[in-house]
């Protein structure tokens, strides 16, 4: 979960940076802790949510490449939407016959960000969703 949770971070950061017609919120580059929280709904047992926080250095130009990042991940992003300081998004992924559909929506200030994403997963065993919450906040500069 965490690893999605900062793909899906960097791919919104260095799609923003592509795309020409897309503004990049402004935000401070340097180290960031990332805290997730993930639910699962629909799963045959009722799970307790699953936290993760991590710390990353981000920056504009720092490796967050969303085709480098999702190469092995067969992932695609569509509906990529920045307006003032909120990105929204659509995303589908094909991994080890799941497929996943989903949403989010992250609104940034220059130090911190809060927002959500909400897969779909189908796969062999059923359906189940997992719906998100992120929170990063600006640490310090990156050594």
């Amino acid at each position: 979960m965490r690893k999605y949770t900062f793909i899906l971070f960097a791919l919104f950061l260095q799609t923003a940076v592509i795309a020409d017609e897309i503004k990049l919120p402004d935000i401070k580059e340097g180290l960031w802790e990332i805290t997730s929280v993930a639910e699962m709904v629909g799963f045959p047992v009722k799970l307790p949510p699953m936290s993760s926080r991590t710390t990353e250095c981000l920056s504009k130009q720092k490796g967050l490449d969303p085709k480098t990042l999702l190469k092995d991940q067969n992932c695609t992003l569509s509906d990529l939407s920045i307006v003032s300081d909120t990105a929204t998004w659509n995303m589908s992924c094909n991994m080890q016959n799941i497929t996943m559909t989903g949403n989010g929506s992250l609104q940034y200030q220059y130090e911190t960000f809060k927002g959500f994403f909400n897969m779909s997963l189908e796969g062999e065993s059923g359906a189940m969703q997992i719906m998100t919450t992120l929170k990063g906040r600006y640490i310090d500069s990156c050594q």
